[in-house]
């Protein structure tokens, strides 16, 4: 009777630990074939996303503008900047996703815009207006004594805007006639420049057949780009002639192996286990 009821013990935990056993199994299947499924780690970090953008920037004269001004980049309410020098520039957009827009501004002029691509590189010439390029060199700052011998001195100089002359070839000479002149003391007759946009010049740069504020791509009178933005959905790379492929299922195939030796193990030990307990109750019969 005695010997019975440890039998009995024996079997029961015996089960217990067959059981435990198939816990522990199944726990260790799922979380190999299911990565982080069971055990709550947390899902890698993706990697920073960027779209670099590098070129020339030209006034409409085609002329290259010169150097102190800035290229900006606004995406996410973010401005990414870059200097201007020798008419190139370069600059690196972070942070955004396929399809975002970014808008592209030279100093505080909207020029143009852009569709944000992951990891993407894009050579982007900016054409920007005249009124960059233009230099304000003072006309007539190299005096006026010409003809008469001696005696003038500096009371009987002339400024560009007192002295006879159309300076600036438009038609118009002096104070109060040239509207680039202040007043007499003003040294330059150019005009105030007042430059139109793209989006302000009643014409279709873009050749849509749409002009100005009717062309879906002006966001306004001051938008310098008359060009449409598209935005394309994006496409999973083409790797089918790259080396990658070749590489991603071989280390596929040996997860694949690796997971299927776990599982083989696994199996064997429980196997081991069902035939010791087996053994170990024939040989202890009631």
């Amino acid at each position: 009777m005695y010997k019975q009821k440890i039998l009995k013990k024996e079997n029961t935990l015996n089960k217990i630990s067959v059981t435990l056993l198939f816990i522990l199994i199944g726990f260790l299947l799922i979380e190999s074939i299911f990565p982080s499924t069971i055990i709550g780690r947390a899902p890698p970090t993706p990697p920073p996303t960027f779209h670099e953008f590098e070129g020339q920037v030209k006034c409409l004269s085609n002329q290259l503008i010169p150097d102190g001004h800035n290229v900006v980049a606004k995406l996410n309410n973010i401005d990414y900047n870059s200097q201007i020098i020798n008419g190139n520039y370069f600059l690196t957009v972070s942070g955004g996703t396929s399809g975002q827009i970014i808008d592209f501004l030279v100093d505080n002029e909207n020029v143009t815009d852009e569709v944000f691509q992951n990891f993407g590189e894009t050579s982007k010439n900016i054409t920007v207006s005249d009124s960059f390029c233009i230099e304000t060199t003072p006309v007539g700052s190299g005096g006026g004594s010409s003809g008469g011998g001696g005696g003038g001195g500096g009371s009987s100089r002339r400024t560009g805007c007192f002295d006879g002359k159309d300076n600036d070839n438009d038609g118009k000479k002096d104070y109060p006639n040239d509207p680039g002149c202040s007043s007499r003391a003003d040294e330059n007759e150019i005009d105030p420049i007042n430059p139109i946009t793209r989006c302000a010049d009643g014409e279709d740069n873009d050749n849509d057949r749409k002009i100005d504020l009717n062309d879906p791509g002006c966001v306004n009178k001051f938008d310098s780009s008359e060009e449409d933005v598209v935005i394309e959905t994006p496409q999973p790379p083409d790797i089918s002639d790259t080396g990658i492929e070749p590489q991603n299922k071989f280390n596929e195939l040996q997860d694949m192996i690796s997971k299927g030796f776990v599982i083989l193990v696994l199996i064997i030990v429980l196997l081991l286990i069902y035939f010791f307990i087996k053994f170990k109750n024939n040989t202890n019969p009631n």
